[in-house]
């Protein structure tokens, strides 16, 4: 059993964490949300040509690319507003209180996901570039 400074201590330093993910993810978020409507507009005004259905193969990709990022995103957003809203309101029901390394476990988790779509997603932002 921790002491009540130091578990003090460390519910204060994931309450900022958890602001700095929540935070981050929404701008994440609103981030892929504008380039899949920039990706759709430049699609629906590129002509019919061979050179230009190669290009709109690479616009669906990077558009499912966005999609499943924002998917990954927002698993990482509601998991920090219950980890945010468990550290804020946790000393009232003890009984229900998850452990701190059942978080960390948690956000591992996301990360991993987050991290084998950040490849996927470099290579949408590459296509992005160059179709534009």
């Amino acid at each position: 059993m921790l002491n009540n400074s130091l578990n003090q201590n460390v519910t204060k330093f994931s309450i900022s964490i958890n602001l700095i993910a929540i935070l981050s993810s929404s701008l994440g978020i609103l981030f892929n949300f504008i380039l899949i409507l920039i990706l759709i507009h430049y699609g629906k005004f590129t002509k019919y040509s061979n050179k230009n259905n190669s290009r709109r193969i690479g616009l669906v990709h990077s558009i499912n690319t966005y999609i499943h990022l924002i998917g990954i995103l927002w698993t990482l957003l509601l998991m920090c507003i219950q980890t945010f809203y468990s550290d804020l309101y946790g000393e009232k029901y003890d009984e229900n209180f998850i452990p701190w390394h059942c978080h960390i476990l948690a956000y591992f988790m996301t990360t991993f996901a987050a991290g084998v779509y950040g490849s996927c997603f470099l290579q949408a932002l590459f296509r992005f570039w160059r179709i534009t």
